[in-house]
């Protein structure tokens, strides 16, 4: 882990949503990103595979609650974002998650829900909120387990983004599933939708949730699943915080399964 010194107070500087790329240490380029996010500073270098995040606590602890209601209807006014008045703002929130829209199926905008929602293989809606005001990041609108594809190999993540960020980093190898348990942790639905897999990479994020899920998860799927790999993101980042290049090294033990 990078110690907060090197780059905690430039991360401060910036402003929420911002990052930059600076020079760590003695190194000759600027490989770590540093970046501010509404609910934390973080940073990663490309060079060490290392990084570091610090939680704005008092920013989480104050910020504005909205109580989602239990009303799991797609909205009708669904707006396809590219070629919208509001695709600038869903691109700026996007980079701000380490995202960008080529990693992504079609992206819509609910003007209603101030939400942004994707369609899954199998045709289920999920809905991102991008107010920062609700109490639900995500609402998923078929109450599913496991979402992705599965293979004999499957990657396995916490959320959507990073499944999608994971499946375009290997789009060069399509033999690898990419799925996402929406959480940190495997249903007894989710494993029996992966109980044919030779190969389960845990790719959870870098925290304790992360660890204690794959720990559960992995327990669950011990007499099913022969082989399994703990692919663990630098301390405090998921998998679309990295690059794509950092991505592939992290699971390239997957490509031997």
């Amino acid at each position: 882990m990078i110690p907060e010194h090197e780059w905690l107070p430039q991360a401060q500087r910036l402003a929420v949503g911002m990052r930059v790329r600076v020079r760590h240490r003695r190194e000759s380029r600027a490989n770590m990103t540093i970046g501010n996010d509404r609910d934390r500073w973080w940073c990663y270098c490309q060079r060490c595979k290392e990084g570091g995040v610090v939680l704005k606590e008092h920013v989480l602890l104050s910020a504005p609650v909205v109580e989602e209601g239990h009303d799991l209807t797609v909205p009708t006014d669904l707006r396809q974002v590219i070629g919208s008045d509001y695709a600038d703002t869903v691109g700026r929130f996007l980079a701000s998650k380490g995202m960008m829209f080529p990693y992504l199926p079609t992206l819509w905008y609910s003007v209603g829900t101030s939400r942004l929602y994707l369609q899954d293989d199998s045709g289920g809606w999920h809905g991102r909120d991008l107010t920062g005001k609700s109490n639900a990041k995500w609402l998923h609108y078929a109450k599913p387990h496991l979402v992705g594809t599965v293979c004999r190999c499957t990657v396995l993540t916490e959320d959507i983004f990073s499944m999608y960020k994971v499946r375009f980093a290997l789009r060069a190898t399509p033999e690898i599933g990419t799925a996402t348990t929406l959480g940190a942790g495997c249903s007894a639905t989710a494993a029996l939708a992966l109980k044919n897999c030779t190969t389960l990479v845990w790719a959870y994020d870098g925290d304790r949730a992360g660890d204690d899920g794959y720990k559960s998860g992995s327990k669950r799927m011990r007499a099913l699943v022969p082989r399994q790999i703990r692919a663990r993101p630098p301390d405090g980042l998921d998998p679309k915080d990295m690059n794509c290049d950092a991505i592939r090294e992290l699971l390239k033990g997957a490509y031997h399964a």
